[in-house]
């Protein structure tokens, strides 16, 4: 498989760059500038052209960059620049060239409120939480009262449609797993339910804004179709320092403890950082349901404690070598280790008589569990005036993870007697190792951008898994049918080329494609090759993702945008290993090593309009996997992922921004969403099932009395359709908080109540032609909490780059 890679990986390498250096153009003389506002913060996206003064044609046009910066060619003579962004006023000047290059240095936009009350209202404006940035929905973090004794898990259920599926422990937008989530660009690879546990263990007062990309162009992996979320950390750009610090404690039934902490330096070139936490204590959860089967009853209820602890924290430091050069490194790590015990009890009952048959009693006492990771980033990158920008990243990352858990299992007759006693134990292993090295060009050409990039990476893992039974004698004896080794190896090499361009004073596009080559190889080693009928095989694809949109400047009415794009979800590395884990008693999990990816394609319509957005959008998946939970012998039921058909998706969704009074504001949004399910369990069991479902957020900060501020942020689901044939009931829940601050702000202190109603419980029902299960569940969502800050310093920071190890970190 080897030589297919090699050959597809040069050409990519040339589709990637040798269009692009070819192309190259260059000017004899330039314009170059920078565009702020009032506060001296960059303007990004505003169009900036230049125009002759005798009858008005347009020389030459472009957009502002992250920074603000520009660069338009210029000849010799009398020219007009313009700038127009929304929500300024358009700014114009006259210019003399005389055929040398030109810098403006920096261009202040004014409020189109006017001049009078500009620096006022712009203050005040600028303390909205949601803002809309080239594509991308920003939460402004550092404007909430959740930069204190939070996290990033609950920053997340703010952002417009965005849920968190309890059950599952996925992250879901508009009723949609596979949302990609970046630290800083870069994705975490990890389980699901261990990002869950991670954004839970990332401390808010270290994140400067997230970003939700709901249709992502080719410049970012194409890994992750519900939606992309980038979590950018706070770093200092002013000399000087600043330093935070935070304790808290939150409690309902049982007790937690979290400490964060921060510290960002910078003296002339070198800038350095760094940043600790940890969430200690225990999490209670309650679930089970009831499953109907072939004229018998299961009923489950299941006691679950985990009593981890989570700790993250990261230093780095960055040197410029020069103002177009610069150099990165940062080495970053998370850890989650503890106990934990989940207890379930099983009544089987015979449903025509009402009569008990058995029960069993089940224990999952996990006598140790650790999963680590860590990563070293480091790059490169080089900015010239004239908007040239190169970048060279490399990133290597390492994911371990080893548990160890006792399984007893007590059954019972149906007279409550004891009828047999079974005592297992698991062990399991896993490591990643995964690289990452890109290299990205970007140059002004034709009036536009043309970017590109090249990445290439590599995952190898290597899985254990041993089940063990107590035998008469006392000791533990293998288990070689439910045991086994499977490694798993990826290489990915990708290009893409993206074009952008204003087109006149009002239309800018965007179009490109990402060229992805993956080879996977697994190994299977069978401890007992009787009892498995897998013979996993090598594979290679090679798939092409398209991206284009389009805007158009309406002026005062606002903005709108049409985008269309491609993308992807491979399997996670966990739902590949084919081996029947046992959950307890009467469940069981297996991978599946014959699991395709699913691809999708995505419209999207938006309309932005100062704090409202509005949004339509159609999508349709195709090799749609879901964990799919069927019925074997003895009433047990196993769970495994499998590619079963389709998915098709519309989606409605608006947000906006209200003030009312000097220190008070709401956030409001809402999402409509119509999903379809089509399910081929085989050729005779075809299932369409289709359902509307709508999520809203309201969100309100308060300046009260004293100088204490308030926050109240409501969320209700109503019913909805999952991924397969089950239906969530409607859930909800309110968090409250109050905070005040003392010492000049130095010191704050802050009270919080969340999920106030403990109304954030999961229900639902799933019925096939096999068998009917109705599911319920909480956790220990209601919990006060207290957390005392104090910071020193002052100053503000930049945006952090994104690139690296990307979409494979999610899938571990």
């Amino acid at each position: 498989m080897a030589k297919p890679l090699e050959m597809y990986w040069g050409r990519l390498l040339f589709l990637g760059f040798a269009v692009s250096l070819c192309v190259s153009s260059t000017y004899a003389q330039r314009i170059v500038g920078r565009v702020v506002d009032e506060q001296k913060q960059s303007i990004e996206q505003a169009l900036i052209w230049l125009t002759s003064p005798m009858d008005s044609t347009l020389l030459a046009q472009t957009y502002s960059d992250e920074q603000g910066r520009f660069a338009l060619p210029l000849g010799r003579g009398e020219v007009t620049l313009h700038i127009r962004s929304m929500g300024y006023t358009p700014y114009k000047q006259s210019l003399l060239s005389t055929g040398e290059d030109m810098n403006l240095a920096e261009i202040i936009l004014q409020n189109e409120l006017g001049n009078l009350e500009a620096l006022e209202v712009v203050a005040h404006k600028r303390q909205l939480l949601l803002s809309r940035r080239s594509g991308k929905l920003v939460f402004e973090v550092e404007r909430s009262l959740d930069t204190q004794g939070s996290n990033a898990l609950e920053l997340v259920r703010k952002m417009p449609g965005m849920s968190i599926d309890e059950g599952s422990k996925t992250l879901r937008y508009s009723g949609r797993g596979n949302v990609l989530v970046l630290l800083n660009g870069k994705q975490t690879r990890i389980q699901e339910a261990e990002l869950i546990a991670l954004l839970r263990a990332t401390p808010s007062s270290s994140i400067k804004e997230i970003e939700l990309m709901t249709n992502p162009s080719v410049r970012y992996d194409a890994e992750g179709s519900g939606a992309a979320l980038n979590v950018v950390f706070k770093r200092r750009t002013e000399h000087g320092y600043s330093l935070a610090a935070n304790a808290g404690a939150a409690f309902w039934i049982h007790l937690r403890q979290n400490v964060d902490a921060s510290a960002n330096w910078q003296q002339g070139r070198l800038s350095l950082w760094g940043r600790y936490s940890h969430d200690l204590g225990a999490s209670g959860y309650w679930y089970g349901g009831v499953r109907q089967q072939e004229g018998i009853g299961y009923e489950t209820h299941s006691v679950d404690t985990d009593r981890r602890g989570y700790y993250s924290g990261a230093v780095g430091a960055e040197y410029r070598l020069s103002d177009r050069h610069r150099v990165l490194l940062e080495l970053s790590g998370n850890l989650m280790s503890g106990p934990g015990d989940i207890q379930t009890h099983n009544y089987i009952s015979d449903l025509a008589t009402q009569t008990p048959l058995y029960s069993i009693y089940s224990e999952s006492n996990y006598l140790s569990q650790r999963t680590d990771r860590y990563t070293l980033s480091s790059s490169y990158a080089y900015a010239s005036d004239d908007k040239h920008l190169l970048s060279l990243d490399f990133d290597y990352s390492r994911f371990s993870g080893a548990s160890h858990i006792e399984q007893p299992n007590t059954f019972y007759n149906r007279s409550g007697g004891v009828d047999s006693l079974g005592k297992y134990q698991s062990r399991g292993v896993r490591l990643f190792d995964l690289y990452g090295l890109s290299m990205t060009y970007g140059q002004p050409l034709f009036g536009g951008k043309l970017s590109s990039g090249v990445k290439y990476s590599v995952v190898t893992s290597k899985n254990g898994y041993r089940r063990e039974e107590l035998s008469a004698g006392g000791a533990y004896l293998l288990d070689a049918k439910a045991s086994n080794d499977f490694d798993y190896d990826e290489y990915i090499g990708s290009a893409y080329l993206l074009y952008e361009r204003p087109i006149g004073e009002r239309w800018r596009i965007s179009a490109g494609a990402r060229l992805e080559h993956t080879t996977t190889r697994t190994h299977l080693h069978l401890l007992d090759i009787r009892s498995h009928k897998y013979n996993p095989t090598d594979r290679g694809y090679l798939d092409l993702f398209p991206s284009a949109s389009l805007a158009y400047d309406l002026g005062s009415a606002g903005a709108l945008s049409l985008s269309v794009g491609r993308r992807i979800d491979r399997p996670q590395y966990a739902s590949l290993n084919p081996i029947d884990e046992a959950l307890d008693g009467l469940s069981s999990w297996r991978g599946n090593p014959f699991l395709k990816p699913q691809k999708m394609w995505r419209a999207e319509l938006g309309w932005q309009y100062r704090q409202a957005n509005l949004s339509a959008s159609w999508s349709h998946t195709s090799d749609y996997f879901v964990s799919v939970l069927d019925t074997i012998a003895g009433g047990r039921t196993i769970t495994t992922p499998m590619n079963l058909g389709a998915q098709r998706q519309l989606n409605f969704s608006a947000s906006q921004g209200i003030e009312f009074g000097r220190g008070w504001q709401a956030m409001l949004s809402a999402n409509v969403f119509w999903q379809e399910n089509q399910l081929a369990y085989s050729p005779t069991r075809l299932f369409r099932l289709s359902r509307w479902g709508a999520n809203a957020t309201a969100q309100l900060s308060m300046s009260l009395m004293w100088g204490i501020r308030g926050e109240l942020l409501g969320s209700y689901h109503t019913r909805r359709l999952g991924g397969s044939t089950d239906i969530s009931a409607a859930m909800g829940r309110v968090d409250l908080s109050l905070q005040r601050s003392f010492v000049g702000d130095r010191l704050s202190i802050k009270l919080g109540l969340s999920d106030a109603l403990w109304s954030s419980h999961w229900n639902g029902i799933n019925r096939n032609d096999a068998f009917t299960l109705q599911a319920y569940g909480y956790s220990e969502s209601r919990l006060l909490s207290i957390n005392i800050g104090y910071q020193i310093g002052s100053g503000r920071h930049d945006r952090q780059r994104t690139s690296g190890i990307e979409a494979e970190q999610s899938r571990l």
